[in-house]
């Protein structure tokens, strides 16, 4: 029975971890897709019609049409990127944020959702200086941290600053300010510690000498 509830167990955990890593691919392949499905619709007649004025139209393929869509979503996606960039796109962004967040339904999914690429995004994770463990919220109890920096207190000894985060949702936490003996390395990486972030602790990568 014992061997029969080990099995299952492991079952359980490696199901548990496939959907963790399944379900933001498909999320993120299912937007994509969604998005250019509607680009391409929108976008393909006036592809056709103008692919008709250069080449006969008998020797326009589907796949031109295709092709070409493809590339104009592309080039949607770039320019997007590249006008949410400066001060102007970011307002335009900061107003279209404001409004979604008002409807009731579309509040919840987009607020989770931006909060979780914000969480993983390289520019968030380049401020983090490694991955630690400190003694929060009491002594006995440690929690997972960020090092952001140093600096020195007045007599002269080095002080960590370390951001806790919350679990799941790891864009909230704690600054600390940590001295040096209470800091214990864990060796993970960023990557790995949000995964175990977001996932509850389901997904740990490694032992932790806790």
């Amino acid at each position: 029975m014992n061997a029969i509830g080990s099995v299952g167990r492991h079952i359980r955990r490696r199901l548990i971890s496939g959907v963790f890593v399944l379900v933001p691919i498909g999320i993120t392949v299912f937007t994509l897709a969604f998005v250019y499905a509607a680009t391409a619709s929108f976008v393909a007649p006036f592809v056709r019609m103008a692919l008709g004025l250069l080449l006969d139209e008998h020797t326009i393929g589907d796949w031109v049409i295709q092709a070409v869509s493809f590339a104009i979503f592309v080039l949607l996606v770039y320019v997007i990127g590249l006008i949410t960039t400066n001060i102007l796109g970011k307002k335009l962004v900061a107003l279209g944020e404001t409004l979604i967040l008002r409807i009731p339904v579309m509040k919840s999914i987009y607020s989770v959702s931006k909060q979780v690429v914000d969480a993983i995004s390289s520019s968030n994770q380049g401020a983090f200086k490694s991955v630690v463990l400190v003694e929060f919220p009491r002594a006995g109890v440690k929690s997972l941290g960020f090092v952001t920096g140093t600096f020195d207190d007045n007599s002269g000894s080095r002080v960590y600053k370390v951001f806790v985060p919350t679990s799941p949702n790891p864009t909230t936490g704690f600054l600390l300010f940590v001295s040096a003996g209470e800091i214990h390395e864990t060796g993970l990486s960023v990557e790995e510690a949000f995964k175990m972030l977001i996932s509850g602790g389901v997904l740990t990568g490694r032992k932790l000498d806790a």
